[in-house]
């Protein structure tokens, strides 16, 4: 599942560190698009392009809050990390899907 974000906003937290937030969005090209919402849940890892974050910082910690079909909502909570190629990774998104139905 690969989901980015062209509009998102910064606010400084002090000590360094930066929230970040933003409106994501699949990708059209996703294997995902035009299957059921609970086909999401086979997904592997995801992949999160996030436009605003530098591409050489650490992220600490974080959360993706994503809406399918402006009815399914999940969160993906995302680890420490430093991306990859701009690319946050989360490999394990078996609490994300954990309410769906099999």
């Amino acid at each position: 599942m690969l989901v980015s974000s062209q509009n998102s906003w910064a606010r400084q937290l002090g000590d360094g560190r930066v929230l970040y937030k933003g409106i994501f969005n699949m990708d059209v090209g996703d294997v995902a698009v035009g299957k059921p919402v609970n086909y999401l849940s086979e997904a592997d890892y995801a992949l999160i392009f996030f436009h605003q974050l530098p591409k050489e910082k650490k992220v600490l910690s974080g959360k993706a809050v994503c809406t399918v079909n402006n009815d399914v909502r999940f969160e993906i909570n995302i680890p420490e990390q430093k991306p990859q190629g701009g690319l946050i990774i989360i490999g394990d998104l078996s609490e994300a899907f954990s309410n769906f139905e099999q």
